[in-house]
């Protein structure tokens, strides 16, 4: 089974209103452009990496929601995913194995749980880690978790963060 609901909750807006928030005028100003601006957080308390991506989106909540959820079409959009495999499928949780092509040859594989929180003018899509035990640390990541949220942009359009932590143990 997918195990249980995250405990994860929306803003009243849908959440991605207060990142919006946050964006300095120079990265507005790149999203009004059409770029992505990316950001790095560092954590010395922590082994790996977290970044974050964030971009201006066409189209409806639904379809984007569509698109983000879409696990078995990730090898199409998500860099370094070559495969994915859905083995337990709901509205709202789904457990996910991914299978990654990294640089110098070197492959992945992890067993993702996702989970999907629906708000009024936006969602968020969490994911993390779970055991895989068929698969030894060797071939798979010490740590991963991270989320995707979207809602509406106040320039029009929607705004799209993706935030990831990665530790891949080495």
């Amino acid at each position: 089974a997918v195990a249980a609901e995250g405990s994860g909750a929306l803003h009243q807006d849908g959440g991605v209103r207060a990142e919006a928030s946050v964006l300095s005028p120079s990265e507005r100003a790149e999203l009004l452009k059409g770029k992505i601006v990316l950001r790095e957080f560092p954590d010395a308390s922590r082994k790996g990496r977290t970044y974050e991506a964030l971009g201006i989106l066409p189209g409806t909540l639904e379809e984007a929601l569509t698109a983000i959820t879409d696990y078995r079409r990730y090898p199409e959009f998500m860099p370094r995913v070559e495969r994915t495999v859905v083995t337990d499928e709901s509205d709202s949780v789904s457990l996910v194995e991914q299978y990654l092509k990294l640089p110098l040859g070197v492959s992945r594989r992890l067993r993702l749980r996702y989970i999907v929180q629906r708000g009024e003018d936006g969602f968020r899509v969490e994911w993390e880690k779970v055991p895989w035990p068929e698969v030894p640390l060797s071939q798979s990541i010490a740590e991963t978790s991270g989320h995707w949220q979207v809602g509406r942009f106040d320039q029009g359009g929607l705004l799209a963060l993706y935030h990831i932590y990665t530790d891949p143990g080495r």
